[in-house]
């Protein structure tokens, strides 16, 4: 309506229509309610089951099992890279190998063995796999083996090796070699000479006998105990520095003159090792009686 200052136009607001009424006010009214969607459970893959992966590994060449040869796999990623922790196992005397439980997927195989190139590449594990892998032969340059011998300042002072070297024994040992093929008596070794017999006694003693039935002397660091001495009954192995056998026609020896020949025994001397005099009372005095014993019973 138009006032006295002016007209002015008062808007009021317009009632909602009644269906729209009727839609809000709908969750409320008395035994209604409102339902909500059904959801759908989402249902996550289940991971592959591990498979049994065998092989065999042989040679190209001659087709036969390699023994001992390093199988390792490594799984791969989808980078094309090594990614997870290695697994290793070795053939078998068959050449055979197995991992019982493998993750299907993508591995770097590595094969490698001693006197073969390895082997590496990419392989795909779908299901039980068996792999046949050829090694090629390769030769290996091993490092060069340096041997290197002890020599007894002792059986030096002795001309033990001089004697050796130019050949004037039928056989040495020295107390390595003596020990290596010896086992409780010293006449093992002899049993080991061409043209060298032992004989037993009735005190259950080998008597050394030279080709022809001969008994050599038996010449203890120099001393000359005879023929009459059993060469067990006087020293053991481990007291050995060492041995010769010499034959008759071929001796040079200035303690010993036998027309069969003599064996002559090194004992080992602490003394001695050190560069001390070998010849000590102790051996003197043992020679002497053993002497003087040989020569009682020779009469």
């Amino acid at each position: 309506m138009p006032g006295e200052g002016g007209s002015r136009v008062r808007r009021l607001p317009l009632p909602l229509p009644l269906p729209l009424l009727l839609l809000l006010h709908l969750p409320f009214w008395p035994g209604v309610q409102a339902q909500e969607p059904e959801r759908t459970p989402s249902i996550l893959p289940s991971p592959p089951l591990p498979v049994a992966v065998t092989g065999v590994v042989t040679d190209r060449r001659l087709g036969v099992p390699v023994a001992s040869a390093a199988i390792l796999v490594v799984w791969m990623d989808g980078d094309d890279a090594a990614d997870g922790p290695p697994l290793q196992v070795l053939s078998g005397s068959s050449g055979r190998f197995a991992f019982p439980s493998l993750v299907p997927g993508r591995y770097l195989l590595a094969v490698s063995a001693l006197g073969y190139s390895s082997v590496e590449e990419e392989i795909e594990v779908t299901g039980v796999s068996l792999l046949e892998i050829a090694l090629v032969p390769e030769a290996v340059e091993l490092e060069p083996v340096v041997v290197v011998t002890r020599r007894s300042r002792y059986l030096e002072n002795v001309g033990f090796f001089q004697r050796r070297e130019a050949g004037r024994a039928r056989s040495t040992f020295t107390r390595d070699e003596v020990l290596a093929v010896s086992g409780n008596l010293l006449s093992d070794v002899l049993r080991t000479v061409p043209g060298v017999t032992l004989r037993r006694t009735r005190t259950e003693t080998s008597a050394v006998l030279f080709r022809g039935g001969c008994q050599p002397d038996l010449v203890l660091d120099g001393v000359n105990l005879g023929r009459g001495a059993f060469i067990d009954d006087l020293i053991r192995p481990r007291d050995v520095e060492g041995l010769e056998v010499h034959r008759g026609g071929t001796m040079f020896l200035p303690f010993s003159n036998s027309a069969c020949g003599a064996l002559v025994v090194w004992t080992a001397d602490p003394s001695a090792r050190t560069g001390g005099d070998p010849w000590s009372w102790r051996r003197m005095i043992a020679a002497g009686w053993i002497v003087l014993g040989v020569l009682v019973l020779t009469r």
